[in-house]
């Protein structure tokens, strides 16, 4: 029960995390680019990389 009390909260935190990083982008390309281009951001294959990039780097640090 402790390890998926530990796995939930990994995954947590890292939906947490991509979505930070998500709305950054979107605000960057939003300035930069226009809201046409920011668009873009919360869809296609972008979200699944920040997840799992963000899954990575959450799971490597968390589990210690």
């Amino acid at each position: 029960m402790a390890k998926l009390k530990a796995y939930s909260v990994v995954v947590f935190a890292a939906s947490a995390m991509a979505f930070a990083a998500l709305l950054i982008v979107f605000l960057v390309v939003l300035a930069v680019a226009g809201l046409d281009a920011a668009d873009e951001v919360w869809s296609g294959i972008y979200p699944g990389v920040a997840w799992l990039i963000a899954l990575i780097v959450c799971s490597k640090f968390m589990t210690r």
